[in-house]
Formats: structure tokens, sequence, C-alpha cells
């Protein structure tokens, strides 16, 4: 019976971990989405100091993003995504189109990674 107990323990904390993650991964992608669709938006409209401004918000929040994710993502996921992320500064200073790219890509990226960590009978089987 012990061993029982102990199983569905185990079990139960796997399973709280799991759904943690996927909750946590959601929000974080979420917040990062916010920053980024902003600072397209303050690009698009020639406010450059002001998209500036939140493109170091969006560096500050990757690292965090980074740290948290590195746990439940292969790296190589994420490190695609740190090079947007570390181009986004010299792009929005040079005023370059490829800008609206690169956060197109961030957005994208982030919301393949979460609908990859989604649970799905086809993962598994």
């Amino acid at each position: 019976m012990k061993r029982f107990v102990i199983c569905v323990a185990i079990l139960v904390g796997i399973l709280l971990q799991s759904v943690l993650s996927i909750f946590t991964l959601k929000r974080s992608n979420d917040n990062l989405k916010e920053y980024v669709t902003e600072a397209v938006y303050l690009a698009e409209n020639k406010e450059y100091d002001r998209a500036s401004e939140v493109v170091g918000k969006i560096e500050k929040y990757w690292e965090k993003y980074y740290k948290t994710a590195s746990f439940l993502i292969q790296t190589s996921k994420l490190e695609e995504i740190s090079f947007a992320v570390s181009k986004l500064s010299p792009l929005l200073r040079k005023g370059s189109e490829e800008f609206f790219s690169e956060c197109d890509m961030i957005i994208y990226s982030t919301k393949q990674i979460y609908e990859n960590e989604l649970p799905r009978l086809s993962s598994v089987l």
C-alpha cells in the first residue's frame, strides 16, 4: 500500500509540474508577444525613441524567458530567437524593414515552441 501511495504522489507531482510549466510558458509567450507588438506599432509610427525603449525591455525580458524556457525546451530553438532578439536594436537604429520580419519571427517561433510543448496523443505515439 505504501508503494502505491508513493507512486500516486510521484505521478501527481509530475502532472502538476507539467501543467505549471505549460501555464508558465503561455504567460511568458503572451508577455513577450505584447512587448514585440508594442515595438512594432511604435516603429511603424516612426516613434523610434519609444520603440528603442521597448526593444530594451524585450532584451531584458528575453533573458528571463530564456532561463525559464531552457528547462523545458531544446536550446537550439531558443538560440534562434536569441539571435533575432539581439538583432532588433541595430535594425531599429538603421530603420531597416528587416526589424519587422525579425519581430514576426520572434512571435511565430515562441508560438511554435508553446504549441510543440502541449501534450498531444500524437506526440506520444
